[in-house]
Parts: structure tokens; C-alpha cells; sequence
């Protein structure tokens, strides 16, 4: 995966092309939604693990208890993997 900088690079020039592609748009637009459910699934557990419940997880995630669960239960299995902060990259110049 290209770095955080390349990719906000990246994104940059398709916004401001008149006619970007498709393609590629729908790429990027991929590699960053896979970062961010990684950095929500990690978020989940962390609020999971100092007590908040599904339905606090739920309605800051606009979703039903029911689907944050079944989204996200697998963290409550994996209660002893190691919780670390994922760096969230700021688009250069912010």
C-alpha cells in the first residue's frame, strides 16, 4: 500500500481533474475505506474493552445494536489482542 502522503496525493489529483476515471476513483476511494474499518474496528474494541455497551457502540456508529454486533463481536473474542493506536494521516498542509 503507498503511503499515507501518496495517497492523499492521489486523492487530491482526481478531485481536481475535470475528468478523472472512474477506476481510479473507485480504487482509492477502496484503499481508504479499508484504512477507516480498520480504524473503526479497532476504535470498537477499545470502547468495548473500557465498558461501553453495544448500544452506546451502536448510536455513535448510526447503526442498531444488533448490527454493531454482529459486526464487530469478533473483538469480543479477541479480548487479550494487543490494542494500539493506528496513526490517522493528516492530508498535507491541514
Amino acid at each position: 500500500m503507498a503511503d499515507a502522503d501518496e495517497l492523499w496525493t492521489q486523492w487530491r489529483r482526481l478531485t481536481k481533474s475535470a475528468s478523472p476515471d472512474p477506476l481510479e476513483v473507485a480504487r482509492l476511494a477502496s484503499t481508504f475505506e479499508r484504512y477507516f474499518d480498520a480504524v473503526k474496528t479497532e476504535a470498537v474494541k477499545a470502547a468495548r474493552a473500557s465498558g461501553h455497551t453495544w448500544e452506546e457502540v451502536a448510536s455513535t456508529l448510526g447503526t442498531s445494536r444488533q448490527s454493531a454486533w454482529e459486526r464487530y463481536r469478533i473483538g469480543e473474542r479477541v479480548k487479550s489482542a494487543r490494542w494500539w493506536q493506528v496513526p490517522v494521516p493528516q492530508p498535507p498542509g491541514c
